[in-house]
């Protein structure tokens, strides 16, 4: 069992010279310098659209690989395989990598859109995991029945070029001459990378161009013309009606060094797109530090615009604007974008400043695989099955002592408001219900539906809430008594848990943290390689978990001092996980977990590990296993006057 092996599926050709298939050969070549081993497959690159000899290959291809191992599948083929993604479900670790759902495509109808959303639905449900380019993609699979504990986010990386590498030549001769446009003295040098197809948007673009002939401007378009020969011939034939011939290069594909040269001549990168999942090329221009004018569609705004962040309850202000955003499809609004661009010189500044900025938020390619590994490396989410395992063993782990102490803090007059955050299928609730003062209002809140559907059915009287614990905000926390979870600190970041404790602070609400993992790992009987596997999966801990890099082990001391420092009396409790050899089951799963986790971060120690991993698994095999996990409990608390 090689715990670092990927097996990827790609429809057509690897090398094929577009965003998606770009990403592609990036991850696989990471991951490869990462000591993975990556097996490419390719398939017939009929699909999405595959003919019934395209569909048979792809069931032989999977057929033939191995049981138990891995297979990310780009999701151009994914989405249009769903029975043979279904034979295969149980026997392989299927992933499905997502750059936007196929019905999001433009230019189909709604009957051809209907089909594919559908296909699509029944192929992701065989995902073990799905991997998404951004996070407008991750929002578009809400209708497919994806929860979210089953999506990653790993955006495109990039290969940002040294700081002072490019000056755009029209913003650098172009004197500041404060609140006055100004034309540029040298033609404008407009960019655009992007295959010739109609989604690209080229026809909106030469449309806008065609009524700026009074400004000076020369634009490149780089991309395929041969993967939509009709396009292509029409978009020439549009420059040639529209006497543009002199000012616009189409200068087909291009990738290296050429590509590289295009972008350190640019002023101006312009990308009229109908639809991006991400918007690759805009992120390569940001990081060339060239300003961007697109639309705003899928990830273009996050990478242009910049996102807000809360950071202590305080709302900052994003990076300065790294371009304009007009509607997709509005030849007007970026006839008159480009036009403020071409006469005002404190605008160029200003985007130039922007693109600066922005090139500083962009992850690097190294970052989005070290991403990759992590999101490869474990299962999906925590399926109903794992917490029911788990929960006699979190119930016996926890601290009575510290819930008794926090109910002194507690209203005893009214009934208790109980904010309950992850809280899958209520075991949490379970637990406390029966510790806190009677009436309770319970609110229990997880981005899993199915989850909180179990929940309900067990716990009489609790409100469920599906919402993203990523994008924390302060309403579900107001008028609370109590704010709990269980699990859940080790995952997160420092920034979104100052966020809670902020927003804990302002309504005056107790706080009980159960079992978050503190680092230690213990193994009866010791094995060697016990030592090694425990320190990669605490660095494996503090990977991304959705909320930023996640504080791992840190974690409880983090809440501590979080609360702590506003006011907060804090107490802690050690509640360890035992797990005698009656609990083999849940053993093995963990060593397998942590065997995965280990060989993500340290790939080249794979085969140390699984031998490691298989050592352990025949101790609890033969019942001689004992493993204790490190927790613990914390409970902050202000006192409080009844209201």
């Amino acid at each position: 069992m090689d715990l670092a092996a990927l097996v990827v599926i790609v429809p057509g050709n690897l090398q094929t010279l577009t965003g998606g298939y770009a990403y592609d050969r990036r991850i696989i070549a990471g991951l490869r310098d990462r000591g993975w081993t990556v097996e490419v497959r390719e398939i017939d690159g009929s699909f999405p659209a595959p003919t019934p000899a395209a569909l048979a290959d792809a069931a032989r291809v999977l057929a033939a690989i191995p049981d138990g191992a891995t297979v990310l599948v780009d999701g151009l083929a994914f989405g249009a395989m769903p029975a043979e993604a279904g034979r295969e479900r149980d026997r392989l670790r299927l992933v499905a990598l997502v750059h936007h759902p196929l019905a999001a495509e433009t230019g189909i109808d709604a009957t051809l859109a209907a089909a594919l959303e559908a296909s699509e639905r029944r192929a992701l449900a065989c995902a073990r995991r799905v991997v998404v380019t951004s996070r407008a993609t991750a929002g578009l699979l809400a209708p497919y029945g994806v929860s979210a504990d089953r999506i990653t986010i790993v955006e495109p990386g990039t290969d940002c070029p040294p700081a002072t590498s490019h000056q755009p030549p029209a913003f650098a001769a172009a004197p500041l001459r404060r609140g006055k446009p100004a034309l540029s003295p040298q033609p404008l040098r407009l960019l655009c990378v992007a295959t010739l197809s109609p989604r690209k948007g080229h026809e909106i673009l030469f449309r806008a161009l065609a009524t700026l002939r009074d400004l000076p401007w020369r634009l490149t378009c780089v991309g395929s013309g041969d993967r939509d020969p009709a396009t292509a011939l029409r978009l020439r034939a549009q420059v040639r009606e529209d006497g543009l011939e002199d000012r616009v290069t189409f200068a087909g594909e291009m990738s290296g060094p050429a590509l590289e040269a295009e972008y350190g001549r640019a002023d101006v990168f312009v990308l009229p797109t109908l639809y991006e999942g991400y918007g690759m090329a805009v992120a390569e221009a940001l990081a060339h530090g060239v300003p961007v004018i697109s639309t705003a569609t899928g990830g273009i705004e996050e990478l242009v615009r910049g996102v807000d962040e809360l950071v202590r309850g305080v709302r900052l202000q994003p990076d300065p604007p790294a371009g304009l955003l007009v509607p997709p499809g509005d030849a007007d609004a970026l006839a008159s974008a480009l036009r403020r661009v071409l006469t005002d010189t404190d605008l160029r500044t200003q985007m130039a400043h922007g693109a600066q900025h922005a090139r500083d938020r962009i992850p690097t390619w190294d970052q989005q695989v070290d991403k990759m590994a992590a999101a490869l490396s474990v299962d999906g989410g925590f399926s109903a099955e794992w917490l029911a395992l788990r929960e006699p063993v979190d119930m016996a782990a926890r601290s009575a002592s510290l819930t008794k102490a926090l109910v002194a803090a507690l209203p005893a007059t009214r009934p208790l408001r109980i904010l309950d955050l992850g809280a899958g299928t209520g075991a949490n609730a379970r637990y406390l219900i029966d510790r806190l003062p009677s009436p309770q209002q319970w609110l229990l809140v997880d981005h899993d539906a199915g989850l909180l559907a179990r929940a309900e059915e067990q716990i009489a009287g609790a409100t469920t809430s599906v919402a993203d614990l990523v994008s924390l905000v302060a309403r579900p926390i107001e008028g609370r008594d109590l704010v709990t979870a269980s699990a859940l600190l080790d995952l997160v970041s420092g920034s979104w848990l100052r966020a809670l404790a902020d927003a804990c602070a302002a309504n005056h609400a107790a706080v009980l943290f159960a079992l978050t993992y503190d680092g230690r790992i213990e193994c009866s009987p010791p094995e060697p390689g016990d030592a090694l596997v425990r320190d990669l999966v605490n660095r494996h801990q503090r990977t991304d978990k959705g909320f930023g890099p996640a504080l791992g082990s840190d974690a409880a001391d983090a809440a501590a001092r979080c609360f702590g420092d506003l006011g907060y009396q804090v107490k802690r409790e050690r509640s360890d996980w035992v797990l005698t050899p009656e609990a083999g089951e849940l053993q093995r799963q963990l060593i397998d977990g942590w065997a995965r986790a280990a060989a993500a971060i340290e790939p080249a120690q794979s085969k140390a590990i699984d031998a490691w991993r298989q050592r352990r698994v025949a101790h609890v095999a033969a019942g001689a296993s004992r493993i204790i996990v490190g927790h613990e409990d914390l409970g902050a608390w202000k006192l409080r006057t009844e209201n």
